[in-house]
């Protein structure tokens, strides 16, 4: 059994100007492809449609103008379209279809890491909201640092 290394969920190449961005991770299906650009005025990033906004061709996504901000790109598995895997007693298993299994389980699993703020090391994507609760025990905010 070969081990492989799992590629990151998402990709956030920095604005370059140009209207191709490339994606490093193993996407399933092309609607698993989420796209997203910074919005200034608001301070989140937007859904971009697919051919409205851009077209997705293998790994590369082709705006059809240059984006003037950051790009978030998403792999986003249906969940609910995944299927459980069903072995009948005394039939052959082929590796291809194992490979599909944990290929699928490791998406899941990326995806679900990527949901969570990290404790070790945490980055906020979005607008983080607390529900009424506060943090405490927190230096003064006279600055940035």
């Amino acid at each position: 059994m070969a081990i492989e290394t799992p590629t990151a969920a998402y990709a956030l190449p920095a604005n370059n100007g140009t209207t191709n961005y490339t994606f490093s991770f193993t996407k399933t299906e092309d609607d698993d492809v989420l796209v997203y650009l910074f919005n200034t005025s608001t301070g989140n990033y937007d859904l971009k449609t697919v051919t409205t906004d851009y077209t997705l061709s293998g790994s590369t996504v082709t705006f059809n103008s240059a984006p003037t901000t950051q790009v978030l790109i998403i792999r986003r598995t249906d969940f609910n379209t995944l299927q459980i895997p069903n072995f009948i007693a005394g039939s052959a298993i082929r590796g291809q279809d194992l490979d599909s299994y944990f290929t699928q389980l490791l998406q899941v699993s990326q995806e679900f890491r990527d949901l969570k703020v990290d404790k070790l090391n945490p980055e906020v994507w979005s607008d983080l909201d607390m529900n009424s609760n506060r943090i405490e025990e927190l230096a003064s905010a006279d600055t940035d640092t």
